[in-house]
């Protein structure tokens, strides 16, 4: 099994062609579900710069991820184009394997950021505001393009060195919500994300506003960066996850180790209650209205980028 740090082992002929064309591939960053991320490099402009190369072998991919997230990821990857989202140098298919080599954050992820004690408590709220308005004002343009991200969560946040930039990054869930032949707005209902960072309509596999998801899960990541913790418990989505969708009775909780803010939660009666006294109320209010179970009066991204907190 191969581990970060280990030479990244080529397919036969696979290195001389990607040299051939100004890339190279050291060694191996992480992998996950669909492939692997090495340390790399590219000629950019008769320029080498390092790079990172997220690596897909299509032979270990499921029929459904080759035909139906692969295409709409690589999409993304190539037509979306903000400051704040993590740039595509070039995507190379070599027989079976997907080749993407992108800028290299070398800040590492938000999640690794957090796990530093000087952010213990949470990042200070001036140096939070600088990172999420970045990664917030991509997800608007996103939106705006008529995609969404479907897979908002702090390893999907990525960091300059000094970490005073952060940027998107992850389109293997992107999606378009607009009928191509209509172009009327579309309602989604393919479970996909982290549960952790799913609002409630996606854990209850309910059809589901695409853009209003993502805000949820952006609020999140913004209670997350300035708690350094998750804002429910794993009780609390696992209630969520097995709850039925078409049941006419109440869920029941009756466990006490459970705060009657989350109860209400769970029955969709009430937003989350966040009482961390160091955390302003701005910041607060802007959480509580990303975290908002009516998804009727959720706001946008347009209304998180003009909220008071940014002010």
């Amino acid at each position: 099994m191969s581990k970060a740090g280990d030479k990244y082992d080529f397919p036969p002929h696979h290195e001389k062609r990607l040299q051939e064309k100004g890339y190279t591939i050291s060694t191996l960053l992480n992998s996950g579900k669909y492939g692997l991320v090495c340390n790399g490099s590219a000629t950019v402009n008769g320029s080498t710069i390092n790079t990172a190369v997220k690596i897909i072998d299509l032979t270990k991919t499921s029929a459904d991820y080759r035909n139906k997230f692969l295409p709409k990821e690589l999409y993304s990857l190539d037509t979306l184009k903000h400051e704040f989202i993590i740039k595509i140098y070039d995507i190379i298919l070599i027989t079976n394997t997907v080749y993407v080599f992108m800028e290299r954050a070398d800040g590492g992820d938000l999640f690794d950021m957090l796990k530093d004690s000087a952010y213990k408590s949470g990042i200070p709220e001036p140096k939070a505001k600088i990172l999420y308005k970045g990664i917030a004002s991509a997800l608007q343009y996103i939106h705006g393009r008529g995609w969404a991200h479907r897979d908002l969560k702090s390893e999907n946040v990525l960091l300059n060195a000094d970490k005073t930039i952060a940027k998107l990054t992850d389109f293997g869930f992107s999606t378009s919500c607009f009928n191509t032949q209509t172009g009327e707005k579309v309602l989604k209902d393919t479970y996909c994300g982290s549960p952790f960072y799913a609002a409630p309509e996606v854990l209850r596999a309910q059809p589901y506003d695409a853009f209003k998801t993502d805000v949820w899960s952006m609020g999140v990541v913004l209670y997350i960066m300035v708690n350094n913790k998750m804002p429910f418990s794993n009780a609390l989505l696992q209630k969520l996850a097995k709850l039925d969708p078409n049941s006419k009775t109440p869920i029941q909780i009756t466990k006490n180790s459970i705060s009657n803010d989350c109860k209400d939660l769970m029955l969709c009666k009430t937003p989350i209650q966040i009482t961390k006294n160091s955390i302003s109320n701005d910041c607060k209010d802007l959480m509580q209205k990303q975290l908002d179970i009516n998804t009727r009066t959720r706001i946008d991204m347009a209304h998180v980028l003009s909220h008071q907190w940014f002010k």
